[in-house]
């Protein structure tokens, strides 16, 4: 073979190997993230479809795909980053057609519009996002997104790149496995009578920005305050009285919370605690924060000498059925008690969570 064949030769292959590599390079520029997708029964999670690496990207117009989904899940289709700078209706539209061209599918069309074409965000990398909320679960449970068809074009209704093989997420949903939480809270012993230990609620919420699987759950105390109350997974709060934006609490003793990050399938025991009595009136009280205060103890010795209302009196703080100086007394001595009880420190008070008084739920 003469040299400048064997260059030939040598040229050719390398010019196929470049273009066999383009292409697979190409071919993969696309993706759905994240793959695989966790999430627990009624949790919610988003999967993109990223297309920031397609070369050229800038100069896409128009495109289109279609989207299989699992049809048991609830799922809403949003622009992606790319779109971050433009408006919606103006700069661009966004056209979702359901169950085309079947059941359990969708037809995707996005273009952009206007005489002079606006300009993507450069920063971003995501054509369109997927936000999904899982169904409920009695046992790990597995479904697909898929996109196939894809297409990606210019001005001139050239494809960006070739079309790409079909993508596709693969999530998992878990159901709550259920924690049971133990403890027990009793109000404070006190002197001229003994409180009479009734059922309460307690009642859990998250305790993150990011919702964890457990987002409600209600339990009662027995007559000794004990309860058993089963969540979730991950990082939640209990409230003894349930939270409900109003304040003082119902009986005239301090709430009580618990900030506990369930993750093991084995009953977690807070143990015991006592709220402090006094905690009669709002005022006085900052940052909407659970405290006894000279209000509280005012408003005692206000009504010292009077009778407990027959549907109940949360001034007569030790239950015997009248107002008297034995309530303003235990009023006295707690003054300025100021936070939610809390187990697990000792019954020390927790005033961390004063100022969000609106949670999950």
């Amino acid at each position: 073979m003469k040299v400048s064949n064997r260059i030939t030769y040598a040229v050719g292959w390398i010019t196929t190997i470049i273009l066999i590599v383009s292409f697979i390079s190409k071919a993969n520029a696309q993706e759905l993230t994240p793959n695989p997708v966790d999430l627990y029964e009624g949790d919610s999670g988003t999967v993109s479809l990223n297309v920031g690496t397609v070369e050229d990207i800038q100069n896409l117009v128009a495109a289109d795909f279609v989207v299989q989904f699992p049809t048991n899940f609830n799922i809403e289709t949003q622009p992606g980053d790319l779109f971050a700078n433009l408006t919606q209706g103006t700069d661009y539209f966004l056209q979702i057609n359901e169950n085309t061209p079947e059941a359990g599918s969708a037809t995707v069309a996005v273009v952009l519009t206007g005489d002079d074409l606006p300009r993507l965000n450069p920063a971003g990398t995501s054509l369109v996002s997927f936000t999904l909320i899982a169904p409920a679960a009695s046992e790990p449970t597995q479904a697909d997104i898929a996109i196939t068809g894809l297409h990606l074009l210019d001005a001139s209704g050239q494809d960006l790149q070739a079309e790409p093989r079909p993508l596709s997420t693969t999530i998992t949903v878990k159901p709550i496995d259920g924690v049971t939480l133990l403890g027990r809270v009793q109000r404070q012993r006190l002197p001229g009578g003994s409180v009479p230990e009734v059922a309460q609620t307690v009642q859990l919420y998250t305790n993150s920005d990011a919702p964890v699987p457990i987002l409600e759950a209600i339990g009662e105390t027995d007559n000794n305050g004990a309860f058993s109350i089963r969540g979730g997974v991950g990082a939640v709060r209990l409230h003894l009285p349930p939270l409900n934006g109003q304040r003082p609490t119902p009986d005239g003793f301090l709430p009580a919370v618990a900030e506990v990050d369930l993750v093991t399938g084995i009953p977690a025991d807070l143990g015991s605690i006592e709220r402090l009595a006094g905690d009669v009136v709002a005022e006085g009280e900052e940052n909407n924060c659970p405290a006894i205060t000279l209000e509280d103890i005012m408003a005692i010795a206000r009504r010292v000498g009077g009778p407990a209302a027959s549907n109940g009196n949360i001034f007569d703080l030790n239950g015997n059925g009248a107002v008297d100086a034995a309530d303003l007394v235990v009023a006295a001595v707690n003054y300025n008690q100021k936070g939610y009880v809390e187990w697990k420190k000792s019954e020390q008070l927790n005033t961390a969570v004063c100022p969000q008084q609106t949670f999950n739920k």
